[in-house]
């Protein structure tokens, strides 16, 4: 696995449907070191934390291997990384080669390396989306 992108970016108070909602979908690559939390990533919010954000979901993963079929059905679309809302962007690393901590202790810890060397962090799978 090899980490392509880190993306935050705070949450933002949309028109959705003819009515204000707020979203944190929209993230940006960032090109210095970011701090991993508890709860999320410094610099990144998220708007409903019933569904997104907190001790077991504080980062979101997204393969970089699946811009490609979105680029296809998207063909006028540019699609930026981070455009999923992704937190890490990521290569060689698939959902189906993911298992959730709880369901297999032996397969506990990601090891991001990758944008800095220098900072590995682990991270820990807590369910796929």
């Amino acid at each position: 696995m090899k980490l392509i992108s880190v993306n935050v970016g705070l949450f933002h108070e949309v028109t959705w449907k003819g009515k204000p909602v707020s979203t944190g979908i929209f993230k940006e690559p960032v090109n210095e070191r970011v701090m991993v939390r508890s709860l999320n990533l410094d610099g990144d919010g998220q708007a409903d934390l019933t569904v997104h954000g907190g001790l077991d979901k504080a980062v979101y993963v997204y393969p970089f291997e699946h811009y490609e079929y979105w680029q296809n059905e998207l063909p006028d679309t540019d699609l930026p990384l981070g455009i999923f809302a992704e937190n890490f962007t990521t290569t060689g690393l698939r959902e189906a080669e993911v298992i959730p901590f709880h369901k297999n202790p032996d397969t506990y810890w990601i090891y991001c390396r990758g944008v800095w060397p220098y900072a590995p962090t682990h991270v820990s799978v807590s369910s796929k989306k």
